[in-house]
Order: C-alpha cells, then structure tokens, then sequence
C-alpha cells in the first residue's frame, strides 16, 4: 500500500485482475520534496555524502540541489 508524501494513501490501480493494487509515485511530483528532504537533512549529515534522487529534470534543477547540499544528484529516464 503506497502514500502520497503527506501521507494520504494512493488511489487503486485500475489493473484487471488486480483490484485494491496501489501504485507508486515518480517523475516530476518528487522534485519538491527531493530538494526539501535535502534540505532538512543537511544539518544532520556531517561526515556523510548526500544523494539527492527524485524528478529531476534540468541542469537548472541539478545546480539547486548541489547548492541545497547534494554531493550526488540521481538522474535517469
């Protein structure tokens, strides 16, 4: 069973066969709460790399995250 980041579950998946299947989250909805989690994190990662991962799009979007504390940034298709 999956949430949504503020913690409401998910609709089901409309999958014959499958009922009450929940799906998962991805692509562009994750960048705000990639950049807010790392930015909550920071603080508390002295000594520890960070890697930031979660609808990121633009080299713009990239450059925010290594300047929000990112020392890793996770893009894939």
């Amino acid at each position: 069973q999956g949430t949504w980041p503020d913690g409401a579950d998910l609709p089901p998946l409309g999958e014959v066969g499958r009922p009450g299947l929940k799906g998962g989250l991805s692509g562009r909805p994750l960048y705000t709460g990639t950049i807010r989690g790392l930015r909550a994190a920071k603080p508390h990662a002295q000594g520890l790399s960070l890697l930031a991962s979660g609808g990121v799009e633009t080299g713009a979007q990239v450059n925010a995250l290594r300047e929000a504390g990112a020392d890793l940034v996770q893009i894939y298709t």
